[in-house]
């Protein structure tokens, strides 16, 4: 694991009231937590980048029901501080930071904010992009934004000119998506779709590769290396009776295991969002309020 936070970055989703944005060094398996920031609202999604972690959060102070995220200073693990935040109209789904940009998925849109604190626009929109339907999660990669949005599938946005260059339809509920070496991975109530968009800048349509099933309900999934990790979400009654984490390999130099799932490691309590940073993977399981 990589004990310098300031060159971490870790990404999730699926956060709710009851969850804390906790930091935590498992040296020698001890799972000693050391460093806790708790919220007055729910939280969204988190991303960190550099010494900053971003968090889309509810009620961003006492008395408030502003929706916006909250900016925190990350340097000294043991004890996150809130450096600023930025006002939403509206509800917040995702946020993601890019190269000093802020991507927040919201209401209708994706809006793009500023968040460099040298900028003469630090904390201000600085784009706002119209979506199909209500988005619910982003990648960007490159000159590109990656969404998902429910029923709507995957919807990707040239961010230079704000124009839609590709789409596709899933077939499912799309709720998260991760980017890598041309593929996107899309997470739905079906599995999880891996399409090609090599093609996308010469305005040609992407493609399904493969459709991988789960058994339940994907959640989320990101990337990291040569493999996926997605979130199995079975609900119901007993939460603890079959969730788990999938991990998928999606190396094309592996032959027989590429894009085929790797046997879980375990049973989980309600997993939502997802992450990896090093060799740890970081699991939001939801009510549980665990990270």
């Amino acid at each position: 694991m990589n004990k310098n936070l300031t060159n971490s970055r870790i990404r999730g989703s699926g956060f709710n009231g009851n969850t804390r944005i906790s930091l935590s060094l498992d040296s020698g398996n001890l799972r000693r937590i050391i460093g806790v920031k708790e919220t007055i609202g729910p939280v969204y999604s988190v991303d960190v980048a550099g010494s900053r972690a971003y968090i889309a959060v509810t009620d961003l102070d006492a008395g408030s029901e502003d929706e916006g995220f909250a900016i925190l200073v990350i340097s000294n693990p043991t004890n996150p501080t809130m450096v600023g935040s930025f006002i939403n109209t509206g509800n917040i789904e995702d946020v993601v930071v890019v190269e000093q940009k802020a991507y927040v998925v919201t209401g209708s849109s994706l809006k793009v904010v500023d968040v460099n604190p040298d900028s003469g626009q630090y904390r201000q929109t600085v784009n706002i992009i119209p979506m199909p339907a209500q988005p619910r999660a982003v990648a960007v990669s490159g000159n590109n934004a990656f969404v998902v949005a429910g029923n709507s599938g995957l919807q990707i946005d040239n961010l230079a000119t704000g124009t839609i260059v590709g789409s596709y339809a899933t077939g499912g509920l799309a709720l998260g998506v991760a980017v890598a070496d041309n593929r996107a991975f899309v997470a739905d109530n079906n599995g999880v779709q891996v399409i090609n968009i090599s093609n996308v800048i010469n305005n040609i349509e992407p493609k399904l590769i493969k459709s991988i099933p789960t058994d339940y309900y994907c959640q989320n999934i990101t990337v990291s290396g040569d493999y996926a990790y997605a979130t199995d979400y079975k609900s119901g009654a007993m939460w603890d009776s079959g969730s788990k984490l999938l991990v998928i390999d999606i190396n094309p130099d592996h032959g027989s295991t590429y894009l085929t799932k790797i046997p879980e490691t375990g049973i989980l309590d309600q997993p939502w969002g997802v992450t990896v940073a090093g060799n740890i993977v970081y699991i939001a399981t939801g009510d549980s309020g665990e990270l």
